[in-house]
């Protein structure tokens, strides 16, 4: 596996279970979500957080390509748990900058952005009081959403792709129109297919709500909080 591959596998593990802290909602945040001014804006979040996260965002970086430059040079294999430690370390810095209320809104947006897979996360399970066999239901629906999901937008790029992929444009203008017309023809497909999609993801959603008994569900939504808005 290359270097980039384990950097993002670390950063989806990090996204997928959090940390082993004892505080749940520093268990399930993720910090890549502050990107986002919308959600930045919710927050609260302030210019004097911000610098310190953007700070804490540099060094990261530098510690990144540092590391690229060190495999470079004496070719050695990439080391998971190395890189993984890069992220701890960067996700307990930006963490530190919030408050507590400002911490339990960001894991409100988390559980929100990640929706119902969110439940297949042991923490997450824990604290809605799922069982062993409600987690496992829950876990085997989502997976099979997710290749359900990955079969159908595989069978709708493939035919495109495998048509431009011989294509050589023979000036810049027209490899620029068939840059075009690619992504045309890719959102028109995608577009067809998105009522089996959504097919697809409400029958899973009942699924997994199904599971729930009424006190779960309640639960589960006191933990999303109030839907988030964006400012337009």
């Amino acid at each position: 596996m290359g270097i980039r591959a384990i950097f993002f596998s670390a950063f989806v593990a990090l996204a997928a279970h959090g940390l082993a802290q004892t505080d749940f909602d520093r268990q399930i945040v993720n910090i890549r979500i502050l990107e986002s001014k919308p959600i930045q804006a919710e927050i609260g979040i302030t210019a004097a957080q911000r610098a310190q996260m953007n700070v804490a965002a540099d060094a990261h970086r530098q510690k990144i390509a540092a590391y690229e430059k060190e495999l470079q040079r004496t070719h050695a294999k990439p080391d998971g748990k190395r890189i993984f430690g890069f992220f701890v370390e960067l996700r307990k810095k930006v963490v530190a900058q919030l408050t507590a209320p400002q911490l339990k809104r960001l894991r409100e947006l988390t559980l929100q952005s990640n929706g119902l897979a969110s439940l297949a996360d042991s923490a997450v399970a824990k604290r809605v009081g799922l069982s062993a066999s409600q987690l496992k239901t829950i876990r085997s629906a989502i997976e099979s959403d997710h290749k359900a999901i990955a079969s159908i937008e595989e069978s709708v790029a493939k035919p495109i792709l495998a048509r431009y992929r011989g294509m050589k444009p023979s000036s810049p203008q027209q490899g620029k129109a068939l840059e075009e017309k690619f992504h045309e023809e890719m959102t028109a497909a995608s577009n067809r297919a998105r009522p089996r999609l959504e097919a697809i993801v409400k029958k899973d959603r009942a699924k997994v709500l199904g599971a729930l008994s009424p006190a779960q569900k309640a639960t589960w939504q006191a933990l999303l909080g109030k839907p988030f808005r964006p400012q337009r």
